[in-house]
């Protein structure tokens, strides 16, 4: 799987625990409907339908999506207003990146969820260890800090952590830790999302360098902060 556009793909196969497939034999509508999926953020929750935002990439623009299906059972006590999820919809308009309405299929939480990033010390995980998966895609859209992980391991620990004694360096470090759990038949991608809003009110701050280990070795990304125009005083 080429992870070049991860988070930008039409349809993603394959995608984390009960997201809908893409595959057209098993689309829920019949007939090859293109069902997309994107990292969004839950921001109504009501019997009478939804609302998700999220951004493309980067600093682009809020999209809206709405929906008037109503939410019932397990999922109107899971899904709450912040939460970060992957969600499966298509667009009445059919194109992905507009606000409007949709119709949803399936979602499921983030690890991370939308919560803050936490900062630890690296005496909470010595050495930053953390298996190898597959690969790793790192990407901020607004204020959040985003990973797409293929891997062929379930995990019983998935999360970005900060290192506590870099917290006010201007690019503080921050690592992957992914630690396997029991094999799975295949590669699955899994998503992760953290807020950043936290670090952005220090006045060091200016982005993050995030590592991560793949079948290749072991990376480092830079991810600049939002650029808000508004930084706290000095």
């Amino acid at each position: 799987m080429n992870l070049k556009n991860i988070f930008l793909t039409t349809a993603v196969c394959a995608a984390a625990l009960s997201m809908a497939s893409c595959d057209s034999n098993n689309d829920p509508e019949g007939g090859g409907t293109v069902i997309y999926s994107n990292i969004v953020t839950v921001e109504s929750v009501e019997s009478t339908g939804a609302a998700f935002t999220f951004q493309k990439e980067n600093d682009s623009p809020l999209i809206t999506l709405t929906t008037t299906q109503s939410v019932s059972g397990d999922g109107a006590n899971l899904l709450k207003k912040g939460m970060r999820i992957v969600l499966s919809y298509t667009p009445v308009s059919g194109e992905q990146y507009k606000s409007g309405p949709i119709t949803a299929y399936q979602w499921v939480k983030t690890y991370g969820g939308g919560d803050q990033l936490p900062v630890v010390p690296e005496s909470s995980t010595p050495g930053w260890y953390t298996n190898a998966v597959q690969q790793v895609m790192i990407q901020r859209t607004g204020p959040y800090l985003n990973a797409g992980i293929v891997s062929n391991d379930n995990p019983n620990e998935c999360r970005i952590v900060v290192d506590e004694a870099t917290v006010n360096d201007e690019y503080p470090k921050a690592y992957l830790i992914y630690k396997s759990s029991t094999p799975l038949p295949t590669n699955y991608l899994f998503y992760v999302s953290y807020s950043m809003t936290d670090l952005m009110e220090r006045s060091t701050f200016q982005g993050l360098d995030v590592t991560y280990d793949d079948s290749y070795g072991r990376h480092t990304t830079r991810v600049d902060r939002p650029n808000t125009g508004l930084r706290p005083q000095s």
